[in-house]
């Protein structure tokens, strides 16, 4: 029972399909629900029209089931069929003089097995530079690299490819970043005592501008030194970042804050030692 489309208030029975036997009047389907409100109101809004979806609906269901049922079949038919000719050509193969070592494809296979366990060793000695923290000299894991690159390993374990690439990054910057400390260090002290020596002598004595050039190059060579471990400073940091959001172990001497403390404390004072040379050429 739903209410009437015209009249919310009337309350509108549901009827049976319409059969054509028992129309006396002579109109076609349409014409009939198209006239009656009642017929219109069943079958907008009634159980009759549900129905009829519900039916189609389960029609459509149980024929996509069906028809992926015997799909399923087929290929159930199809894989043990396979199956038995794969056993059967192995057992003609096994038969063959000198079974499968004497087969034509025996050489390929032979070199197929050791290529793959190639692969694993050198894949197995990777995993072992990479993620061992007490590993710090970047030379044998960069040969571990470039050995499993050529076995393979970037197409069986790209991930373990890329997690020693980033190890190594991590070593060879700290190698780097250890002797951009010694020798900005040695160039930061010359270029102060070369600018000291200047400071001592008197403008216009013996020596004074043989001096002052030495004084000049040695800042300069400082000013580059300096920027390089500014750089390779900040190229340590990142290794580090990066290789521990990927929760590869780094060594904890690479985080030894002492070393951190010395580079940013000889940028200092070059940095003052440029700011007090400036200071002095605007004064002068």
């Amino acid at each position: 029972m739903v209410h009437s489309c015209q009249d919310p208030y009337t309350v509108a029975p549901d009827r049976p399909e319409w059969n054509p036997a028992e129309d006396t009047d002579g109109l076609v389907a349409e014409e009939v629900s198209a006239e009656d409100t009642e017929a219109v109101a069943v079958k907008a809004l009634g159980t009759d029209g549900e129905r009829q979806a519900r039916e189609l609906e389960i029609e459509l269901s149980t024929a996509r089931w069906q028809s992926a049922k015997e799909r399923l079949e087929v290929a159930k038919e199809r894989n043990a069929n396979q199956i038995q000719e794969l056993r059967q050509w192995r057992e003609e193969r096994a038969a063959v003089p000198g079974g499968v070592p004497g087969s034509s494809f025996a050489g390929a296979r032979s070199e197929l097995r050791g290529a793959l366990h190639s692969r694993m060793e050198k894949c197995a000695v990777l995993k072992i530079l990479c993620f061992d923290e007490k590993r710090v000299d970047p030379e044998p894991l960069r040969a571990a690299l470039s050995e499993a690159d050529v076995a393979g390993a970037r197409n069986y374990d790209p991930d373990l490819m890329d997690n020693g690439t980033r190890k190594l990054r991590v070593l060879d910057a700290a190698v780097a970043f250890q002797e951009s400390i010694v020798t900005a260090e040695a160039k930061i002290d010359a270029a102060a005592t070369a600018s000291s020596a200047v400071q001592a002598m008197e403008e216009g004595n013996e020596g004074f501008a043989e001096a002052k050039d030495a004084a000049s190059t040695a800042a300069e060579e400082a000013a580059a030194a300096a920027n390089v471990l500014s750089d390779l400073l900040s190229e340590f940091k990142g290794s580090i970042k990066d290789a521990q959001a990927c929760e590869i172990p780094v060594p904890v001497d690479l985080l030894n804050e002492e070393r951190l403390e010395k580079a940013a404390a000889l940028l200092e004072q070059h940095a003052a030692a440029a700011a007090a040379v400036s200071a002095e050429t605007e004064t002068a």
